[in-house]
């Protein structure tokens, strides 16, 4: 009898409950709005939570996908904003943040020999994105203080 192996992205629950602990009560930017999300975990032990501003609520499924929250989460790679302020800096800043690690994934998969070349253009683009939105981040800034 064969058994079947379970892909990367089941949904299933955390390995163990304390699993989903180190993920209670962590800061996670919305992302519609950028304020503070407080991360919650269910009672099949998975982390979600909710913007109350938005309406939204967010649940991570898969292995893949609460990795990658945990992995987020332990970095510190986001940065999420007040209830009073605009947040568009902080949904840059996220967005820089996510380009970068997307162009790292891109091109880990380039081969050193005989490369892709729509993966270099991919790569490319988003290289010019995360240069957009750089100097977007860097117009905010001059802006803000302008204003003080």
């Amino acid at each position: 009898m064969r058994t079947k192996r379970l892909g990367p992205n089941v949904n299933v629950m955390l390995e163990k409950p304390e699993r989903g602990s180190n993920l209670l009560g962590k800061p996670f930017p919305c992302p519609l709005c950028a304020v503070t999300l407080e991360l919650r975990i269910t009672r099949k032990q998975k982390p979600y939570c909710v913007c109350m501003e938005c309406g939204l609520q967010l649940f991570f499924r898969g292995k893949v996908g609460i990795a990658r929250l945990e992995r987020i989460v332990e970095d510190q790679l986001l940065v999420a904003g007040s209830w009073s302020t605009t947040n568009t800096p902080e949904l840059l800043f996220n967005r820089i943040q996510h380009l970068k690690q997307r162009k790292a994934e891109l091109e880990r998969k380039q081969r050193l020999f005989f490369p892709d070349s729509d993966l270099e253009n991919a790569i490319q683009a988003i290289d010019k994105e995360i240069e957009r939105a750089q100097g977007e981040l860097q117009r905010l800034g001059q802006n803000e203080g302008e204003s003080k």
